[in-house]
C-alpha cells in the first residue's frame, strides 16, 4: 500500500461526495528546522486535504506541530526553518515554489488566518477601525460610512454586543477576549476562501466561544468558505469539523469524519486525548489521559511508545504502517492484527459520586462587596455585590463563571490579599478579618491559594525547594532543616515530581510542572481550605487531567475543602460536590453539582452547561439556546437583571427589578431568576 495516497484519499473521501472542489492540498509535507546546530524535522510527511465548504479540525496538543503546519501554508516560517519537501497546493497551484512575494500575492484575499494569540495579528499603534478599514480597502473597495458600518456589523457578528464603543481605541485599551473577537472579524473581512484558525477561541468564554464558532459555521456554509482548525480540545471538534486529523509530534496519526472518531478513536493517543476530557460523569473516577510529557525527537518507532499504555516491542523500533478501519485510518500497529484487536470502550461509566454526608461549615461569606478597580483606559470598574457562599469541611464548592465576573476576586477576599468594602468573612465561625490580625500565622496557615499562572507568583530566584519550604519557615511549621528538606522531597514526590527537582530553578520548568511545585507549596503547610483559581485552565489534556486526579486524591488522603475558580463546568462537574454560579459579580444560582449541571434553573447557567462538554453528556441541554453578547453586557445595569441585555427570556420586568432569591427543585438548589426552568 501506497501510505502517502491512501491518506490523502482517506482525509478527501468525506467530503467528496458533496463537492468535488479541491481547495488545499498538502502531500509529504517535512519541515526542517535548527537549533544548537543539529538539524531536525518537527514536521514528517504531513498529508492531508481541505475541501470547499467543510471543516477539517487538526486535534492535538501544544507543541506538536499544529501551528507550525498554519505557518509553513502561509509561508510565516521562522528564520532557520524550512520546507525540506513536499507540496502546499491552493487551488492547484504549489505555494511551495513561490517567492515570498508571489506567495503574498497569490494569497491575497483567499487566505485568512487566526492567530492563537491575538496581539500576534494586531498593531499596537492602530485602531480596530484602522484594522478593518485596511482589509475593506484592499480587498473590498469599502470606505467611509460603509467600511464602519460593515466593521460594526462584523465585531457584532464576532461577540462584541457593543461594536461601536471599541472602533476607535488600540488593543492596548481592550480585554484580551475582545482583542481575540476583533482578530476574527479582521480576519473574516476580507471573505477569504480558506480560513486557518489557530486555537481561535482558547481565550474565550464558552459562551463566547459558542457564538464565534456559530459565526464560523455561518459564514462557512454561505460562502462556502473552508475552514482548517487547529485545536487541542476535542468539544471544538465536536462542534464544528466534519472531519479530524491527529496531530503526534509532527505526524497525522489518525484521520476520518468526526462523528465516527468521537464515537470511537483509533489510536491509543486519540482516546488519551478524549478520556482526559473532565465532567460530571467521571466523578470519583480516575480521569484518563497520556503521561505528561513528549518522546525524544530522535526516538524510532511510533512517536507515542514512551507514552503509550498499550505499546509493545514492535513499537519502539518500527514506523507504524496505514490501517483502514471502516471510514477511518489510523498509524498504529495494535491494527496489523484488528481480530485480536481489544480496546476498551468509550462509552460513558455509570455516575459514581464518592460518599458524602453534611459536615460543619469551615468558611462562609455573607453579603460580600468588592470594588473591582480597572487599569486598562476606558474600562469602567466592576463590582462583586451581595456574594453569599457557604464552604463545608472536606468538600469542593466552585464558583463557576465567565472571565471577568469577579471569581478571582472572591478568591483573593477570602485569601486576605485584597480588601473589601462590605460582607462578613468566617473561618470556623470566627471572623476572618479578625482572625488575620489576632492571630495571622495559624489564620494564613489554615487558607492557602494556587493561581492560574504559577510563573506570575513564583520567585524566579528561589530554588524549587526553598519554594516549597518557604512557608514551612515563615509560618514556623518546620523549624528542623533535614526534616524539612526531607518533607520538601515527600511533597515534590507526592506531586508528581522528582525529588532531584528542588536544586532546580523556575526557569527550567514548564508551566506544568510550575503548577504542581505551587501546589506542593501549598500543601507543605497542611491547610483546611485551599482556594483554586483557574488551576488547569492553561494546561492541555494529559496536564489537566494529572491536576485535576492530584487535588481529587489529595482531598481523598486529607479531607482538605477546596474553592475551585473555574469558567468550565466540566472541571467544576468532576471536582466539585457543590457549585455557585456567578455572573457579573452576583450569584445567579447554587446548589449540589448534580442539580446545576444536570438541571440548570438560571439561562446563563443552561448556556454555560450546553456549551460545554457536560451539555453533550446532558440530554436535553446540547441544543439548548445559545446566547449573545460579550460577558460584560449589562456589567452597568444597577436595578435590574445583570444577564437581561443577553438573556432569550427577558422581558420588562428583568430589566427593572432584581430577581428574589427562589428554590427550584430541593432546599438546597435556589436561583435568582424572574422566570426559572
Amino acid at each position: 500500500m501506497n501510505d502517502r495516497v491512501d491518506v490523502r484519499n482517506m482525509l478527501g473521501a468525506a467530503a467528496a461526495a458533496t463537492d468535488p472542489t479541491r481547495l488545499l492540498s498538502i502531500a509529504d509535507l517535512q519541515v526542517g528546522t535548527t537549533s544548537g546546530g543539529v538539524r531536525t524535522l518537527p514536521l514528517r510527511g504531513v498529508d492531508f486535504e481541505l475541501r470547499s465548504g467543510e471543516t477539517l479540525a487538526l486535534l492535538g496538543e501544544a507543541g506538536c506541530g499544529k501551528s507550525l503546519i498554519a505557518s509553513a501554508i502561509v509561508g510565516l516560517l521562522d528564520e532557520g526553518t524550512r520546507i525540506e519537501a513536499g507540496s502546499v497546493r491552493l487551488q492547484g497551484k504549489d505555494l511551495v515554489k513561490l517567492t515570498p512575494t508571489e506567495l503574498r500575492t497569490f494569497l491575497g484575499g483567499r487566505v485568512a488566518m487566526i492567530f492563537q494569540d491575538p496581539l500576534a495579528s494586531l498593531n499596537p499603534g492602530m485602531t480596530v477601525m484602522q484594522h478593518l478599514a485596511e482589509v475593506f480597502a484592499h480587498h473590498r473597495k469599502l470606505l467611509g460610512n460603509d467600511a464602519r458600518d460593515e466593521a460594526r456589523r462584523l465585531l457584532a457578528s464576532a461577540g462584541l454586543s457593543s461594536p461601536g464603543a471599541c472602533l476607535d481605541r488600540k488593543p492596548a485599551e481592550l480585554s484580551i477576549g475582545t482583542c481575540q473577537s476583533v482578530a476574527i472579524a479582521l480576519a473574516l473581512a476580507g471573505r477569504p476562501q480558506v480560513l486557518l484558525a489557530d486555537e481561535p477561541t482558547g481565550s474565550l468564554d464558552l459562551t463566547v466561544q459558542t457564538q464565534v464558532l456559530g459565526l464560523f459555521e455561518r459564514v462557512r456554509n454561505v460562502r462556502a468558505m473552508a475552514i482548517l482548525l487547529f485545536t487541542r480540545d476535542p468539544d471544538v471538534v465536536r462542534r464544528m469539523a466534519q472531519r479530524v486529523a491527529v496531530v503526534l509530534d509532527g505526524e497525522v496519526v489518525e484521520w476520518g469524519p468526526s462523528g465516527e472518531f468521537l464515537a470511537n478513536p483509533l489510536h491509543p493517543y486519540s482516546r488519551s486525548l478524549l478520556e482526559a476530557q473532565p465532567s460530571r460523569h467521571q466523578r470519583g473516577q480516575v480521569l484518563g489521559g497520556a503521561e505528561h510529557g513528549a518522546p525524544a525527537p530522535a526516538q524510532p518507532g511510533c512517536r507515542f511508545a514512551l507514552r503509550c499504555p498499550r505499546a509493545f516491542g514492535t513499537c519502539s523500533s518500527a514506523v507504524p504502517e496505514v490501517h483502514v478501519v471502516g471510514a477511518q485510518s489510523v498509524r498504529c500497529h495494535l491494527y496489523r492484527d484488528p481480530e485480536n484487536l481489544d480496546l476498551p470502550s468509550l462509552a460513558l461509566a455509570p455516575l459514581r459520586r464518592r460518599p458524602r454526608s453534611q459536615a460543619a461549615v469551615c468558611l462562609e461569606l455573607r453579603g460580600l462587596r468588592i470594588t473591582i478597580e480597572q487599569t486598562r483606559p476606558g474600562v469602567a470598574a466592576s463590582r462583586v455585590d451581595g456574594v453569599d457562599l457557604s464552604l463545608q469541611s472536606g468538600r469542593t464548592l466552585a464558583l463557576l463563571g465567565e472571565s471577568g465576573c469577579g471569581k478571582s476576586s472572591v478568591g483573593k477576599a477570602l485569601a486576605g490579599l485584597i480588601d473589601i468594602e462590605e460582607g462578613d468573612l468566617f473561618l470556623d465561625g470566627s471572623p476572618l478579618g479578625e482572625l488575620f490580625e489576632t492571630a495571622f500565622m495559624p489564620t494564613r496557615r489554615a487558607l492557602q491559594m494556587i493561581f492560574q499562572s504559577p510563573r506570575a507568583v513564583l520567585s524566579p530566584f528561589m530554588r524549587i525547594g526553598d519554594i516549597v519550604a518557604e512557608g514551612m519557615i515563615a509560618l514556623g511549621v518546620e523549624p528542623d532543616p533535614d526534616k524539612r528538606s526531607k518533607r520538601v522531597a515527600e511533597l515534590l514526590s507526592r506531586v508528581g515530581l522528582a525529588p532531584a527537582l528542588a536544586a532546580s530553578f523556575p526557569e527550567d520548568l514548564d508551566d506544568f510542572a510550575l503548577q504542581c511545585v505551587a501546589i506542593a507549596r501549598a500543601l507543605a503547610v497542611s491547610p483546611r481550605v485551599l482556594i483554586c483559581d483557574e488551576p488547569v485552565a492553561r494546561f492541555d489534556a494529559g496536564c489537566r487531567s494529572h491536576l485535576l486526579n492530584l487535588l481529587r486524591e489529595l482531598q481523598e488522603e486529607t479531607g482538605i475543602s477546596y474553592l475551585l475558580i473555574t469558567r468550565n463546568p466540566g472541571v467544576a462537574g468532576y471536582l466539585a460536590d457543590d457549585v455557585a454560579v456567578m455572573y457579573c459579580g452576583r450569584i445567579v444560582e447554587q446548589g449540589s453539582v448534580d442539580a446545576v449541571l444536570s438541571s440548570p434553573a438560571h439561562p446563563f447557567s443552561r448556556a454555560l452547561v450546553a456549551a460545554s462538554v457536560e451539555g453533550a453528556r446532558t440530554p436535553g441541554h446540547e441544543n439548548a439556546t445559545m446566547v449573545t453578547g460579550d460577558p460584560h453586557t449589562g456589567v452597568a445595569s444597577s436595578s435590574g437583571c445583570h444577564f437581561h441585555p443577553r438573556c432569550p427570556k427577558a422581558t420588562e420586568i428583568c430589566e427593572r427589578k432584581y430577581p428574589a432569591q427562589t428554590r427550584f427543585g430541593s432546599a438546597a438548589h435556589v436561583v435568582r431568576c424572574h422566570w426559572p426552568g
